[in-house]
Order: structure tokens, then C-alpha cells, then sequence
């Protein structure tokens, strides 16, 4: 039987370039092993051979060059068990019309996987070339694909439709059949920097004739479906990019979400939707939501927030762009541990402003054993109205994001952002459960904000405290005040402080230490900074 050697510049991945040395010394290629291969029943050799060709490195190669055409070619058997295994023959991107003829003939009745790439003036040379091009395709339309027709006479076939930056307004006529075993649609359309498009009206676009009842990953790119679509319903995975639905408030997205509960992931960027009212008219129920991305306006991004009923399993990432007014939604700020029980796994949270990007990021992480990112929410505020912004952005904590759990608390680069000590006061008084609290670069009176005093004990169970870059004169008196407390938990839930860091604070001096030593505090001082 003839073998084609690893040299002989193939390999079952489809792959034209020199091989891989260890792959040489894992699988040589010897009469022996040759043998031992073809030893296997043809069953197994077959689920090999879809192995390779479902693998992520044999994907991105050209049509003409995948495992399939290589396997046929390289003995008899291999050639009788491809040709025997329609489902090898299923990932079809149409390039040529021989290419999707061939195809849909050996896939005979398999449900088909179709990539639309307009690659007809790419050509395939060799090592260098291994990738797609992007660039060449950017420009192209599906109009200049050389498409055979028989592959729309097999809509009814397709299981998922990826569509690569073509012109879509010339691609959806291609479209209009119905999909009944259409389970994923992709399709993204222009540059990754352009603007975001206009959704159109509804009824204007009409994908599949709105008939696919299996869709459960639908992904849109600057491609304009519009939210009123049956297309929306019974997904499992949602993603939206670049669109503007100027004829659609977010409640309707919130009626599409609540048609979807199985959804688990979700990803909202750079979408923009018509004004809509103050209260959320139903709570979309998403209890097996893994992740949630978005990037909306404030308004939608809350009002979203406040409309869905998640598990606590959820890894939530939100962008919001700040506008100069927040709408008011009281379930948001009543019912968030309900809605979002996420936030009850948060131990510990990183708050840091960015002051370049004018951004207000919070970071909240789980606890021990394992910790994890569960939330991670930037707010992106406008320069006229900073310091506003800012503060609305930082009362949040405690108040619409209740984090009962929260044990460790950081706040970074708050120096010069113009935000009132009561803001901070503010917080502190919502997260009572925190015990280790971190300050790096923010104002004197922020520490100043922890001395205990007549009626005003803020985290009353601190029992470790974090400075860097402070500035404060008011240090000593302060740790004092809180290792003077009570110490009796029992008594009223207060506990002493006991450890203090201190790094690059340049109020700090080995007297100063040494005073606090005699309050039976443990420093953490590097005399050296």
C-alpha cells in the first residue's frame, strides 16, 4: 500500500509546510507503523480523519488544501474511507463552483457547515501563507463570489452560516430561503474600526424568511436584524455589535432576552437603542447566563441590569458610557442581590480610576479556595462633568451594588479626580463587612475618614490597613482611634486593628513607627522607599 512519508510536504491536517520535528518522532513513518494504522478498523479511522479535519489549525487553511482532499490522495483505503465518510465533507466555503459542487456531492445528505470568505483573487502559496489574509478579503462582496447555485437549493441542509465581511445588502437575497436545521449564524460585515450602522426598519431585512426554529448562536456584526425578528428566540448564545436600533427601545431586547432561557452567554458592544421608559416592563429569567459583556450608555446598560434574573454563577463585564443624567430605576437599587446573586461571591474589590481614559473601573473577584473574576464594570465619564460623574459612579457600591460578602476593599489613583470625602464616607458605610482595606494614591482624607470618633466607627471589623503614596498627618491619630476601639467583638461587632503596610508614604518615618509598635500594632514598613 502506498504511504505518504512526513518529507513528502503533506500531513492529515492539510498542512504544505515543512513538519513538525516532534510530530516526526511521535508518528514516523515506517512500514511498521503504516501497518499498525491500517490495522485499525475503518470506523476508527474515519472518526480520526473528522478529528483532523475539525481541527482549529486546519480551519483557517484554504479550501483546496484541507484534510479531506489530502486524506483522499494519500492511499487507496484512505481514499475509499474518506469518500465513504460524508461528514468529512460537510465544512463547505465555497470559493469555486467546483469546489462547493464537490462538496455538497461527497457530504451527500449532512447537515452542512458554510463559510462564505470572498477569497477569489487570493492565492494559496505555501509556508508564508498559511493564514487568510483578512486584507484581501475586506473590499470584496459577495457578489464577486463564484457561488454554485445547487448550494442554495440546500438551505435546508445548512447547520451553521458564517459570513466573513461581505457587502450584505447584495449577500441577503442569497438568504431568503428558509433554514430549518440553522443552528449558528455569523455574519459580520465592513471593518472592525468603522462606525456603528443603523438597524433598519422592521420587516425591512428578512434572513432565512425569518424561518430557523434550531438557531441557537446568532452573532451580528454591523449587520442589521431587526429586534422584532423570531430570530432572537430560543438562543443560547447572543452577540451584537455595532448597531444602532433607532426604532427599538431596550425593552424590546429585554422581551427578546426572556424568550431565551437557556441563553448562557451574552454580548452587547457598542449598541445603541431608542428612548424607553422608566421602569423595565418584564424580568427576562436567565438562569443558566454563564457571561454577560456590554458596552451600552448608562441608561441602557442600568436598565438592563435591573430587567434580568440571573444565577450566581454569572461573570458579568459592563462598560457604561456616563451621560450627564442617570435614569432612575428602583429595582436596581431594591432588588439587586436578587437579581444579580453574583454579587453576593464577591470578597474582594478593586476600585481604580483612570485618569487618562477617564474611566472608573470596579474589579470584584470570589474568595478562597479559588478566585475568580465575577464582575468587572468600567464607567466612562465626560470631562465637562468629571468629578459628578465620578462620585454617582462610586456611590453604586453598597447602594445599587450590594456586596454583602465583601471582605477586601481597594481603592486606587483617587488623588487628583476631584471626588468629596463624603463619596467615600459614603461607601464605607454600605459595606460594613469589610476587614482589609487598601489605599493607594488617594487623598489624606480618605485615611483621615477611618478615625473613630463619637458616632462614627467606619468598618468597624478593619483589622488591616494598606497605604501607599499617602500623605496624611493624621496617621497616628487615626490608627490609635481604631486600636483604642472596643475590642470585644462580642460587644458590638468592632474589632481592633492590628496590621498596618505602609509603601512610598513619605509622612512616614521610623518615629512614627515606633509609635505605633507601642500600640502593639504590627507595621509592614520598607525604610529603604
Amino acid at each position: 500500500m502506498e504511504v505518504l512519508a512526513p518529507t513528502d510536504s503533506h500531513s492529515i491536517s492539510g498542512s504544505t509546510s515543512t513538519p513538525d520535528p516532534t510530530l516526526q518522532k511521535l508518528v514516523p513513518c515506517t512500514d511498521a507503523s503504516a501497518t499498525l494504522i491500517n490495522s485499525l478498523p475503518n470506523e476508527i479511522l474515519a472518526l480520526i480523519f473528522k478529528l483532523a479535519e475539525s481541527a482549529p489549525f486546519n480551519v483557517i487553511l484554504l479550501p483546496s488544501v484541507k484534510a479531506p482532499f489530502n486524506l483522499s490522495q494519500v492511499s487507496r483505503l484512505w481514499r475509499e474511507i474518506a469518500l465513504n465518510t460524508p461528514n468529512l465533507w460537510t465544512t463547505i466555503c465555497p470559493t469555486t463552483s467546483w469546489m462547493g459542487s464537490t462538496l455538497l456531492a461527497r457530504s451527500k445528505s449532512c447537515l452542512l457547515d458554510v463559510e462564505f470568505l470572498a477569497l477569489s483573487d487570493y492565492k494559496y502559496t505555501g509556508i508564508s501563507s498559511r493564514l487568510i489574509d483578512t486584507y484581501h478579503i475586506l473590499n470584496h462582496s459577495m457578489a464577486s463570489l463564484d457561488i454554485p447555485s445547487a448550494l442554495y437549493q440546500h438551505v435546508h441542509r445548512w447547520h451553521s452560516v458564517k459570513l466573513n465581511r461581505p457587502n450584505i445588502d447584495e449577500s441577503t437575497p442569497f438568504f431568503r430561503s428558509p433554514a430549518p436545521q440553522l443552528e449558528i449564524f455569523h455574519a459580520e460585515s465592513r471593518r472592525s474600526w468603522d462606525p456603528p450602522v443603523f438597524a433598519p426598519n422592521p420587516g425591512s431585512v428578512s434572513y432565512f424568511n425569518n424561518h430557523t426554529p434550531r438557531l441557537r448562536d446568532l452573532s451580528l456584526t454591523r449587520v442589521c436584524v431587526p429586534l422584532t425578528s423570531p430570530m432572537y428566540t430560543g438562543l443560547q448564545k447572543l452577540q451584537l455589535d455595532h448597531i444602532k436600533f433607532r426604532d427599538a427601545p431596550v425593552s424590546q431586547l429585554i422581551r427578546d432576552l426572556a424568550a431565551c432561557p437557556l441563553l448562557e452567554v451574552l454580548r452587547l458592544r457598542d449598541i445603541y437603542f431608542a428612548p424607553t421608559g422608566a421602569t423595565p416592563p418584564i424580568i427576562a429569567e436567565l438562569h443558566r447566563l454563564q457571561s454577560m459583556d456590554l458596552a451600552l450608555t448608562e441608561c441602557d446598560a442600568r436598565y438592563l441590569l435591573a430587567s434580568i434574573q440571573v444565577s450566581a454563577e454569572l461573570v458579568l463585564s459592563v462598560e457604561m458610557e456616563c451621560g450627564e443624567a442617570t435614569l432612575s430605576i428602583p429595582r436596581i437599587d431594591t432588588s439587586a442581590l436578587k437579581h444579580l446573586p453574583n454579587l453576593a461571591r464577591i470578597h474582594s474589590l478593586d476600585v481604580r480610576y483612570h485618569g487618562r481614559a477617564r474611566c472608573c473601573a470596579f474589579i470584584g473577584t470570589s474568595g478562597p479556595p479559588s478566585t475568580a473574576e465575577i464582575l468587572k464594570m468600567d464607567y466612562y465619564h465626560h470631562p465637562q462633568a468629571e468629578a459628578a460623574q465620578i462620585s454617582r459612579t462610586l456611590s453604586d457600591l453598597g447602594l445599587r451594588l450590594p456586596l454583602s460578602s465583601l471582605e477586601h476593599l481597594a481603592f486606587s489613583w483617587f488623588t487628583e479626580c476631584g471626588v468629596d470625602v463624603a463619596v467615600f464616607t459614603g461607601i464605607l458605610e454600605n459595606l460594613p463587612t469589610v476587614i482589609s482595606l487598601a489605599l493607594t494614591d488617594c487623598p489624606p482624607s480618605f485615611v483621615e475618614a477611618l478615625y473613630v470618633g463619637a458616632g462614627s466607627h467606619l468598618c468597624p471589623l478593619l483589622k488591616r490597613l494598606c497605604l501607599e503614596s499617602d500623605e496624611s498627618e493624621r496617621l497616628f491619630e487615626v490608627v490609635e482611634s481604631r486600636v483604642n476601639a472596643k475590642r470585644s467583638v462580642s460587644r458590638d461587632g468592632s474589632a481592633p486593628l492590628f496590621q498596618v503596610t505602609f509603601r512610598e508614604c513619605e509622612s512616614v518615618d521610623s518615629e512614627l513607627v515606633e509609635k505605633l509598635l507601642q500600640l502593639l500594632v504590627v507595621v509592614d514598613w520598607d525604610e529603604s522607599v
